[in-house]
Order: C-alpha cells, then structure tokens, then sequence
C-alpha cells in the first residue's frame, strides 16, 4: 500500500510514475546458506508441537511431521535410511521468504517410518548438503 501526502490538491495533468526492483537471490549467497539447513525438531520424540491436530477427534493425534529448515526456493529432499535405502524424495519449489519443506514421516510406498537414524540430502542448482537426524519412540 502506498499512501501520498500533500497539502496541494492534485489536477488531472499530474503524473506519477513508479520504478520498482523485483526480488532475486544471489546464487553464491545460496550456495553458501545450504550449510545452515537443519531438520525440527530433531530428535524426533513421538510427537512434535508443529503437527496439526486430528480434526475429526480432537482426543487424538493427527499427522506426524518434521520439516527441513532453510532449505533454497527449489531444490530436491532425499531421505535415506542408514543402509542408503532411498526413503522418500520432496520436491520443494517456495517462494523467496519459504524456506521450510514439511515431511509427513512416511515413505514414498506411504508406510510410517521405523525409528532410528536417517540421512538427508538437499540438491538444488546452487550445490548440495547432506545431514542426519533421529526419530526416537
């Protein structure tokens, strides 16, 4: 929103003209930020104050969740186990200021996950990084 104040009363022949400067992100900038990506909560512990409750029964839980934290606008999530069995892949594509890509802790056969330690990798056009973290009963 934009708000003018004058004391002069404007005419019909008055003019105004706007420039504006579109947002961007500098791609070294980027690059250099993958290394601030990390998983909340972690550890996982059975349950997470970010989950959305069951909207049907308030009395119980709904969806598990965890999400990865300052990740770039597009990249590719890929979530392994230990054994580098591939998980489940998210495709993250956010505006400039979404810098959170939620998981539901299911795998891409959309089975819940078992507890344990897990590894991730983020790869967007900037670079790449890779991280660990802990679901626990």
């Amino acid at each position: 929103m934009l708000f003018v104040g004058t004391s002069k009363p404007f005419t019909g022949e008055d003019q105004f003209s706007f420039t504006t400067t579109a947002a961007t992100t500098d791609p070294e900038e980027v690059a250099e930020s993958l290394r601030d990506i990390y998983v909340v909560p972690n550890p996982y512990v059975a349950t997470n104050v970010f989950e959305p409750r069951n909207p049907v029964n308030r009395a119980e839980r709904g969806d598990r969740r965890l999400y990865f934290a300052n990740v770039p606008q597009q990249c590719t999530i890929r979530i392994y186990t230990l054994s580098g069995e591939l998980v489940d892949t998210i495709e993250h594509n956010g505006g400039l200021d979404e810098g959170k890509a939620f998981w539901d802790l299911r795998s891409s056969d959309n089975l819940n996950i078992a507890y344990g330690l897990y590894l991730f990798h983020v790869e967007s056009e900037e670079g790449s990084f890779t991280g660990k973290f802990a679901i626990i009963k």
